[in-house]
């Protein structure tokens, strides 16, 4: 399996509004995106893309992990996926950040997040949001 990852462009956005759409998650606008996203693409093929959010602290956030729908290996995109949160967290950490922060709804999702090392905070949380 020929895989490689690469930097998130603006380009790339039409491209994950259909997966958000698809899962059935509302999408971030594109100014709500930092510029520290990836696309992790598998033998040719877009599969998986996540952002990680740089703040004034050693704690960074991991945000928007979303798969291509198109791709039916589950092998396949359970690969991307670890390989996204992992470049994410591997970017963090050569900035100098400590700390990866993330918030899941989707069980699957927060198991591939249990197997790449991080540990359960909280359980049961709401999260809350103001447009400014």
């Amino acid at each position: 399996m020929d895989s490689n990852t690469r930097y998130f462009t603006e380009g790339d956005y039409p491209m994950l509004l259909e997966w958000w759409k698809f899962w059935r998650f509302p999408a971030p606008g594109l100014n709500n995106l930092p510029k520290t996203g990836v696309i992790v693409n598998i033998n040719d093929k877009d599969v998986c893309s996540g952002f990680v959010y740089l703040t004034n602290s050693n704690m960074c956030w991991i945000e928007f992990i979303v798969s291509n729908p198109e791709e039916k290996n589950k092998e396949v995109r359970k690969i991307a996926i670890s390989e996204c949160i992992n470049q994410l967290c591997y970017i963090a950490k050569e900035m100098g950040y400590e700390v990866a922060y993330t918030s899941l709804k989707n069980e699957n999702l927060q198991n591939k997040y249990l197997e790449e090392g991080f540990i359960l905070g909280s359980k049961g949380c709401n999260e809350y949001i103001k447009l400014l």
